[in-house]
C-alpha cells in the first residue's frame, strides 16, 4: 500500500510538467525558402510564407526582422491559437539590384523547439536595359588630353520603352547619346568625354540616363579617373 502511495505522489508531482509540455505551441511553416526565378530590375519580389500552429498552446510571434531596408515583412497576427494559421507577406524592392539576389527574414517565436526561424527569398535580377559596362574608368591622363569612353545601352526587342537623355554630375565630364544605325532605335551608344581642360586631380561622378520605363526611370553609371599635371 505504501508503494502505491509513493507511485501516486510521483505521478502527481510530474503532472504540471507534462501538462506544460502538452500545452506548448508548435510552429510549422509550409516552406522556409522560395526561389522566384528571374525578375526584371525594379519589379517587386513578393512571396507569402504561410505557417500554422500544430501545438496545443497559443503561438506567439515575438519579432519579425529583415536582412536589409529593401525588404519589408508584414505579419498577419502576433498570436495564433492552436490549429489556426498565419502568414508573413514579404516584399523586396529590386531597384538597383542585378544578378543573384538573396534576402532573409528572421522570425522569433515562443515555440521552444523553433524559437528562431530564418526565411529566405532568392531570385535572379535582370536589368530592363542591358549595358555593356556598369561603370566608366577614365584612368590617368594629363591635362590637355581628351579621353573618351563608350557604353552601349540595349533595349530588349519586346520592350516599348525609350531612352530620353543622359547627363553627368561631374563638370569634368560631358556626355552624349547616339542611336546605333538600324537599331530602330533599340541600341544606343553613350559617349562619355573627359574634357581636355579638366583641372588636375582625382574626379568622380554619376551619369544619369533617363528613360520612359516605369520600372527603371533612371539608370546610374558611375565614373572616375585622375587628371595629372602636364609632363607628369
Amino acid at each position: 500500500m505504501r508503494k502505491c502511495w509513493i507511485v501516486l505522489l510521483w505521478l502527481m508531482a510530474g503532472m504540471p510538467t507534462m501538462v506544460g509540455q502538452a500545452k506548448r505551441p508548435s510552429v510549422v511553416f509550409d516552406s522556409i525558402s522560395k526561389d522566384l526565378g528571374r525578375l526584371t530590375q525594379g519589379e517587386a519580389a513578393r512571396w507569402v510564407f504561410a505557417f500554422s500552429n500544430k501545438g496545443a498552446g497559443t503561438l506567439e510571434i515575438l519579432s519579425v526582422e529583415t536582412s536589409c531596408g529593401c525588404t519589408t515583412a508584414l505579419l498577419s497576427a502576433k498570436k495564433v491559437a492552436p490549429g489556426k494559421s498565419g502568414r508573413i507577406d514579404v516584399k523586396i524592392d529590386t531597384a538597383g539590384m542585378f544578378d543573384e539576389m538573396e534576402k532573409q527574414v528572421y522570425v522569433k517565436t515562443n515555440d521552444p523547439r523553433h524559437s528562431d526561424v530564418t526565411l529566405t527569398i532568392r531570385a535572379i535580377i535582370e536589368p530592363e536595359i542591358e549595358m555593356s559596362d556598369t561603370g566608366i574608368f577614365f584612368g590617368n591622363a594629363p591635362r590637355g588630353k581628351e579621353v573618351r569612353r563608350e557604353v552601349i545601352l540595349t533595349i530588349p526587342a519586346q520592350k516599348s520603352i525609350r531612352i530620353l537623355s543622359a547627363k553627368s554630375t561631374d563638370p569634368r565630364v560631358a556626355v552624349k547619346l547616339q542611336p546605333e544605325p538600324g537599331s530602330n532605335p533599340k541600341k544606343w551608344k553613350l559617349i562619355a568625354i573627359r574634357k581636355a581642360d579638366a583641372k588636375p586631380g582625382d574626379h568622380f561622378g554619376e551619369i544619369v540616363v533617363k528613360t520612359t520605363s516605369s520600372l527603371t526611370p533612371t539608370i546610374s553609371i558611375y565614373e572616375t579617373g585622375t587628371v595629372t599635371a602636364p609632363g607628369k
